[in-house]
């Protein structure tokens, strides 16, 4: 024991070799400045061609997916008439006017067949068959074409060409029933069956953009599906009611009024059953079990902390009685830093925390006050008993502050550490009535939070979100929303995709469900349209990011307009 070397002689001799502040603060920077580069190489490999940039100055590229965001955009009043016919030729707006186009020109065509001249021919059973097989024979690799063409864009992680699929399948049911117009073989029943089929059809190869859940969008694409099923389903009741016989067409329309409500209740859950403050509310007091330790406690606690904010009373009796258990038996500091962010931890509970490294000693050690507190995850619990039950010194109090922002600093520049340990510093120096105002911290963790958002397409996951480490190349609900709420502190760093971000956050049919997921992504939405930062969104807005919702309501009601325009008979064979 006689041979140790004195602690203090240690820090004296590798005094020298500690790094100059300024000087390393300096060249994080100049790192930093260089990551969102690596990260956006594949948004800007497109700003070469000033052709793009026009169109990019006016059309949101994430529309035609790869998660294409944005681009230096060019003036167009700069830009010479050439360009400027390219730009415009990009809008968004044309993709809706042909949407309206197409769909005039179809209401134009199909009624023009509703008034042609129906055929007398005592052979019209057998003509109208022998056009229905004729057409299909002809014209049915079309869309047999477009939904492996759909199928392969899709898991390619491109969304607009699903457009393109639509207006093809408008095309195709109103070619279908001008031929029969034109030869005068035309009926509700006839139509009416055709169609069901291909809007069932359509509604399984659009179900491919719910499973691979790419693109850009701001509601749930479920939606899609259940618009297109739903269509079917009640053009088969109008046509079983037009045709009434009996006790059977009551089976009939009680199966498709089930079907119905089923198809509506799966598929249409993000509308008629979201996650409301309410249910948010129920979810964060009946907390009664940690199924996945302290990662279930995380997930709660972004819910709990929007709602405390946002001044609705919570009844937290259950969440306080899993925490005494929790203090009664393994204490894991993870947990407990969590549940105190909640004011679940009292003073008396923090008696009973214990402290076998006396953390006390080693948060205030004077000769730490430059270095970051590494997982200060684990320390969180401490930091707060010191600043609730034991009284500090301006000095201490002013070691501590120095430690949190060099923890900030080491969060915002090191690879290894989480957005939720830069969160976690910012709250515990508001904690105590210093909050962070560095502009250099600032700028460093929006660069931070600037490299860290996925915004290229990933099969099988939403992007748009944040990563978890700048090394992953997946959206984490978890780290978004601990980027979010650091947004709160430090701003929102331009040039972030923040539709992108609104895409991650969309709602899905199976939020009700899985309500701690449900409840992660609703609570960070809200806490991001509540930022100043952030524009409101429009309606133009849920057009360009939504078309395929928008196109199965055109196509459904085109297929009513068909069959319900046409007259209510039925082809008989007389010979």
């Amino acid at each position: 024991m006689n041979d140790l070397i004195d602690e203090q002689e240690l820090r004296d001799a590798f005094q020298s070799l500690r790094p100059e502040r300024g000087a390393f603060e300096a060249g994080v920077r100049s790192r930093l400045n260089a990551m969102p580069q690596r990260k956006t190489l594949h948004r800007l490999a497109y700003e070469d061609s000033p052709w793009l940039q026009v169109a990019a100055s006016m059309v949101p590229l994430s529309l035609f997916g790869k998660g294409a965001g944005t681009s230096s955009a060019i003036p167009i009043g700069k830009v010479s008439l050439v360009y400027k016919i390219v730009g415009y030729a990009a809008l968004p707006t044309m993709s809706v006017l042909l949407m309206v186009g197409a769909t005039l020109i179809a209401l134009f065509r199909i009624r023009k067949a509703h008034t042609s001249p129906h055929s007398d021919s005592p052979y019209a059973t057998e003509q109208q068959a022998a056009i229905l097989v004729q057409w299909w024979k002809h014209f049915g690799y079309i869309p047999a074409c477009l939904s492996f063409v759909a199928l392969i864009v899709f898991l390619m992680g491109y969304t607009f060409p699903v457009f393109i699929f639509f207006l093809g399948s408008g095309i195709a049911m109103v070619a279908l029933v001008s031929r029969l117009g034109q030869a005068g073989l035309i009926d509700r029943r006839t139509v009416g069956f055709s169609l069901i089929p291909s809007l069932v059809g359509l509604a399984q190869v659009t179900q491919i953009t719910t499973i691979v859940d790419s693109g850009c969008h701001l509601l749930d694409q479920g939606l899609v599906m259940m618009i297109l099923l739903l269509a079917g389903i009640m053009l088969g009741i109008v046509l079983t009611i037009g045709n009434w016989k009996g006790w059977s067409s009551v089976t009939k329309t009680a199966g498709l009024v089930i079907a119905a409500v089923l198809v509506f209740g799966f598929f249409g859950a993000s509308i008629w059953d979201p996650i409301s403050i309410r249910k948010m509310k129920n979810y964060v007091e009946g907390f009664d079990l940690a199924r996945f330790s302290s990662s279930s406690w995380q997930g709660w606690a972004v819910p709990t902390v929007w709602l405390q904010e946002s001044g609705v009373p919570l009844d937290l009796s259950k969440p306080r009685a899993l925490l005494q258990a929790e203090i009664a038996g393994q204490q894991n500091p993870f947990i407990l830093g969590v549940a105190s962010r909640t004011g679940l931890v009292a003073q008396g509970d923090l008696l009973r925390v214990r402290d076998p490294f006396d953390q006390r000693k080693q948060l205030l050690d004077p000769y730490s006050s430059e270095q970051a507190i590494l997982s200060i995850g684990q320390l969180e619990v401490a930091i707060r008993k010191l600043l609730m039950m034991d009284p500090l010194s301006e000095a201490e109090l002013d070691l501590l502050e120095s430690r949190l922002l060099a923890t900030i600093r080491h969060s915002a520049i090191s690879e290894f550490s989480t957005l939720d340990e830069a969160l976690v510093a910012t709250k515990l120096l508001e904690a105590f009535g210093r909050p962070c105002n560095e502009v250099s911290i600032r700028q460093l963790m929006q660069q931070k939070l600037f490299a860290l958002q996925r915004t290229r397409f990933k099969m099988g996951g939403r992007n748009g979100g944040f990563a978890t480490y700048p090394t992953l190349d997946h959206s984490d609900r978890l780290s978004t929303a601990s980027a979010v709420e650091l947004m709160v502190h430090y701003g929102v760093p331009s040039g972030l995709d923040l539709m992108a971000i609104r895409s991650f956050l969309r709602p899905a049919m199976i939020d009700s469900w899985m309500i701690d997921q449900g409840a992660i992504r609703s609570a960070t939405s809200m806490r991001f349209e509540s930022l100043p930062q952030v524009p409101r969104l429009t309606w133009w807005d849920y057009v360009r990011h939504d078309p395929s919702i928008a196109m199965a309501i055109v196509i459904s009601l085109l297929c009513f307009f068909a069959t319900l325009g046409c007259p209510n008979r039925s082809m008989t064979q007389s010979r």
